[in-house]
């Protein structure tokens, strides 16, 4: 019988196997997957689809696999439970399925997926179109409006990779997106430069900034909006901001020093440095130099897209390797700060994926710092604690004219990082004063009779250290 089973058909039909029902039995191992929340990793960021709240989206079959040796044959028992069968080995499971029309829905009431740019645009009565004016004499830039963009997701793709991980019980999935932005109406002078088009946008989030962060944010962005980098030029951040001082608007605001968080002017412009960074990695460009904080910072998430700059020591770098000029603009919506390139596409592919995260490391034991300007035994948390660990992204980059894709791997190492807390000093109090000893009294005795003089031997003259202080 097992060879006749053996030699069957993959697909065995129910009614076959009915005249054993008498006979024999079946053992079942039942398995469900344990996935309920999934995280869809966008390049912008990391969406959780609760797979419970939006049960919609997931439809749930079982279904009955005849196992003989190494083998595994499905069998259609039409929703039925399959009879007892002596001797066989069952496999029943639950398989979660993605409706695909369910998920789309949900991407696109996340504005996670649009179709157009017209529906990206539905709700708003009237849209100006973005455009960019040249004044020759003063060569300054002028931008009315903004763009939009439009994300598209590939659907299809997307519902074999939750099916995946659905039957895996993955709970994190990387998605792929196209990115379609609107035309710009641009002055004859910039276009004759080869900025005609957007090729690059980056965006980060401040949500949480003090007042005094975002003036400084501000300050700084004002200085790159209309900046100009010119065919095979090197950006340079540090070039173009020259000064955090308070004569140009700076205010005092935090800052990583070394292995502490202190006061400066200017802390926030590495908002503006990491968001211009993310522009020129998602457009392509080579990046010449680049280093992350020393540890993870919220405002920069996802983590391993930040770049820290310190006028005099660390700067950020890119190279235009365009076919034309590139034209910077700088905005705020809310809490996004954007950095927008307008230039000429060279039909290069750049396809990004991450983060991926390793080399975890829970943060030491806070800091404890005592200072005489809080009240003794007073303390006054001045920093928070950070987990360690390594955030790495990829790049692949296919030049115009080729089929390659050439990968790159930008690693960002952040330290475990303690919480300062200041402690005000507890006075010490003050040594007690020593206590003369009594004076002894004894009753007097007789006096030796005088002797001959010992000869005193002088003590040898120390050796001094050649450590001791002069």
């Amino acid at each position: 019988m097992i060879k006749t089973l053996k030699s069957s058909a993959k697909f065995l039909n129910a009614k076959v196997l009915n005249f054993l029902c008498a006979l024999l039995c079946v053992s079942f191992s039942f398995s469900v997957s344990q996935a309920q929340v999934i995280d869809l990793v966008f390049p912008d960021g990391i969406y959780s689809l609760d797979l419970e709240e939006h049960s919609s989206i997931v439809t749930e079959s079982s279904r009955y696999d005849l196992k003989v040796g190494n083998q595994a044959y499905p069998v259609d028992f039409d929703e039925r439970m399959p009879p007892d069968i002596l001797g066989f080995n069952w496999d029943q499971k639950s398989e979660k399925r993605v409706d695909a029309e369910a998920l789309k829905k949900w991407l696109m009431d996340q504005s996670l997926h649009q179709t157009s740019l017209e529906q990206v645009n539905s709700n708003e009565e009237e849209v100006q179109k973005p455009t960019i004016g040249y004044d020759k004499e003063t060569e300054s830039v002028t931008f009315t409006g903004t763009i939009d963009s439009n994300q598209k997701v590939e659907i299809e793709e997307l519902v074999n990779l939750m099916n995946f991980a659905l039957q895996n019980d993955r709970t994190a999935i990387r998605v792929s997106v196209k990115k379609e932005y609107s035309a710009v109406e641009v002055d004859p002078a910039l276009q004759a430069r080869g900025i005609k088009e957007v090729v690059a946008v980056g965006t980060s989030n401040f949500k949480g900034s003090s007042k005094t962060r975002i003036h400084n944010i501000k300050t700084a962005m004002k200085q790159y909006n209309g900046y100009i980098v010119k065919k095979g030029e090197t950006f340079s951040f540090n070039g173009i901001l020259k000064s955090v001082s308070p004569e140009l608007g700076y205010k005092e605001e935090l800052v990583i020093k070394g292995d502490t968080t202190e006061k400066e002017f200017g802390g926030g412009v590495c908002q503006v440095s990491s968001t211009v960074y993310r522009a020129a990695f998602n457009g392509g460009l080579p990046i010449t130099k680049r280093r992350n904080h020393s540890y993870a910072v919220s405002y920069y998430q996802p983590y391993g897209m930040d770049a820290t700059i310190y006028l005099g020591s660390q700067d950020f770098k890119f190279d235009n390797d365009t076919p034309g000029d590139l034209l910077l603009q700088t905005y705020m919506e809310g809490n996004d700060l954007y950095f927008v390139f307008y230039g000429t596409h060279d039909d290069r592919e750049v396809v990004i994926e991450g983060p991926f995260i390793s080399n975890k490391r829970k943060a030491p034991s806070p800091k404890y710092i005592v200072t005489d300007s809080l009240p003794p035994g007073h303390k006054n948390k001045v920093g928070d604690s950070h987990d360690g660990f390594r955030a790495e992204w990829v790049r692949k980059i296919k030049p115009a004219n080729s089929n390659t894709f050439e990968r790159e791997v930008w690693p960002s190492n952040y330290r475990a990082w303690p919480a300062k807390i200041m402690v005000g000093r507890t006075p010490t109090p003050p040594k007690p004063a020593p206590v003369a000893a009594p004076v002894e009294t004894s009753a007097p005795t007789s006096v030796a009779p005088a002797s001959a003089p010992v000869p005193v031997v002088p003590a040898p003259a120390p050796v001094r250290s050649p450590y001791d202080e002069a």
